[in-house]
């Protein structure tokens, strides 16, 4: 296994088989609701003829992500990372995160500082401060879209029994994370100074750590390059919903760009909330619940749309995230 990867401590093999039960009950839950002749007549009948259109929206999706990322580094090196590095770095991520939730946001700030020989903490808090914007964004949209779509979220989230809300530890994380960042001119020097008398060269690696970090969160502290990372923000959602919209024209579903948004606000959440690799299982049931509820689609239809818009995405991530290892290890730094 290369050594950038994480280690399985139990903690790790315990999260995976919590993951696995709640990914085998979910399917079981959506399986259970559906038909399997009417789901396999479903798939067969899609016109998949537009699935290609899906999928460059998709690669266009991350590198709008990777050129918002690339931006978030701009303040704190002498020039921005390369888009491809950004870009590969991230499809990386998204690979691991397919095998381990969560741990490809290790990894890839690790590739890019190891492709552009940045330190790890300065990209590391780059990625916290791109996930923090994340769930805020996702917060702002669940707040316009509660009066928007009142009825349908609220029997959706109550048969899923998700909750907007359950993403808000994470968001309180981050967020404290951030103003940790932001603050250290504040409290780290006389916290580093007092371990400096003990032990002086522990205290000069985590100042250099320090200076890293906080370097990192530079964008926060340069409100010109909010708006340009806001306008990027408001882009990738755009194109998070483009693809299922396109999904619609797939299954010939006569359902508008509006419905849509619907479909990707409660996806986004299911998303934010899943401990499932690539939010398997979770995704499936929020989707059908939400096609179902709201626009009176048959279960297998409903379904046979959320394991297609699935393993569409999933496969895009895997494939390019594999072939950019590939790149990565082919081709020095």
């Amino acid at each position: 296994m290369p050594n950038w990867l994480p280690k399985l401590a139990p903690r790790h093999l315990l999260r995976w088989a919590l993951s696995l039960a709640l990914l085998v009950a979910s399917f079981w839950v959506a399986f259970r609701l559906t038909d399997w002749t009417e789901l396999w007549a479903t798939l067969r009948r899609a016109d998949y003829g537009w699935l290609p259109l899906c999928i460059a929206l998709m690669l266009l999706s991350h590198l709008l992500r990777a050129w918002r990322w690339r931006e978030l580094l701009r303040p704190v090196t002498d020039r921005p990372p390369r888009l491809w590095h950004a870009f590969s770095a991230l499809m990386i991520g998204y690979a691991v995160n397919m095998l381990l939730p969560r741990a490809g946001e290790l990894v890839r700030p690790y590739v890019l500082s190891r492709r552009e020989r940045l330190p790890m903490a300065t990209a590391l808090s780059s990625v916290i401060v791109e996930r923090t914007l994340d769930s805020l964004t996702l917060l702002l949209l669940v707040g316009i879209g509660l009066p928007l779509f009142a009825d349908v979220l609220q029997q959706t989230l109550e048969r899923l029994q998700l909750e907007p809300a359950a993403a808000l530890p994470l968001l309180v994380g981050l967020l404290a994370v951030l103003l940790a960042l932001m603050s250290l001119p504040r409290w780290a020097p006389g916290l580093l100074a007092r371990l400096g008398q003990h032990a002086p060269r522990a205290a000069e690696r985590l100042r250099r750590l320090a200076r890293e970090l906080y370097a990192g969160a530079a964008p926060l502290r340069s409100p010109r390059l909010l708006w340009r990372i806001g306008v990027q923000t408001a882009l990738l959602w755009v194109c998070y919903l483009l693809p299922l919209y396109g999904l619609f024209w797939v299954f010939r579903l006569e359902l508008t760009l509006w419905d849509a948004a619907l479909v990707l606000l409660v996806s986004a959440v299911a998303i934010a909330v899943a401990p499932t690799p690539s939010a398997a299982g979770i995704y499936h049931v929020a989707v059908q619940v939400v096609l179902m509820e709201a626009f009176a689609l048959p279960a297998a239809q409903a379904l046979g749309y959320a394991l297609v818009a699935h393993a569409t995405n999933t496969l895009v991530q895997l494939a390019v995230g594999a072939l950019c290892w590939l790149w990565e290890h082919a081709v020095p730094p």
